[in-house]
């Protein structure tokens, strides 16, 4: 512990989970949050970012139960995503979950490697691809400079 440094689907694991299981992390993210809030100190932005966290955590649960991801998505507080949390914990213990076959998810998603040998991420930002810029036709094109507004006051 903390989850960021377990080996965890590595070589060394048998490509097994070795850590907490989400259900663990999403309620040790909640403890941590309660006693250090993300909007405070300037850090985050409250609620959202402890919402956006438990999202991701759960990413892989989500996307096969939409109303706990609605509920997720839509939490007014911590007390409704611990609700959120308490559920998908039930949804786990029926179907008989086991947290060593849960799968990476959320983030590794993006580093999914396709056909050409190439994560999403390395595609996005090729050195070798060539970005082309269409000029307007003529001068009647709006100034960048006007892009918020524009009136006679130089006021936007």
């Amino acid at each position: 512990y903390p989850p960021l440094f377990t080996n965890s689907h590595t070589e060394s694991t048998s490509r097994q989970r070795t850590g907490p299981g989400r259900i663990e992390l999403s309620r040790d993210y909640i403890q941590y949050a309660k006693i250090n809030p993300p909007n405070k100190g300037g850090q985050g932005s409250g609620l959202k970012c402890i919402r956006v966290h438990i999202h991701r955590f759960l990413h892989a649960d989500l996307q096969s139960t939409p109303n706990i991801r609605d509920l997720v998505c839509t939490a007014q507080s911590v007390e409704e995503l611990e609700q959120a949390i308490d559920l998908m914990e039930k949804i786990h213990n029926d179907a008989g979950h086991v947290i060593q076959e849960e799968q990476k998810s959320w983030y590794v998603r993006h580093r999914v490697v396709g056909e050409d040998g190439l994560s999403a991420q390395d595609r996005k930002f090729r050195k070798d691809s060539i970005m082309t810029c269409d000029e307007p036709e003529d001068d009647s094109a709006i100034c960048v400079a006007a892009m918020f507004g524009n009136d006679d006051n130089g006021d936007y």
